[in-house]
């Protein structure tokens, strides 16, 4: 599975709140970042979303 950083996870959560929010966050993250994760993937509420990437797929460094 995927990793990615705190920053890049606000980031791009930052950026999914100013768009037309027509693919659920958690889809669009799983796609983007190749998280490989069916449960992230059939998520639609994008608060559930958040927590599934941060206890799976981020890095604490």
């Amino acid at each position: 599975m995927a990793t990615i950083s705190r920053e890049l996870l606000t980031s791009e959560y930052k950026k999914w709140l100013k768009s037309d929010r027509s693919i659920p966050f958690g889809k669009m993250m799983n796609k983007t970042y190749a998280m490989r994760d069916d449960e992230l993937s059939k998520e639609i509420d994008h608060n559930f979303a958040l927590l599934i990437i941060m206890s799976k797929h981020v890095t604490e460094l």
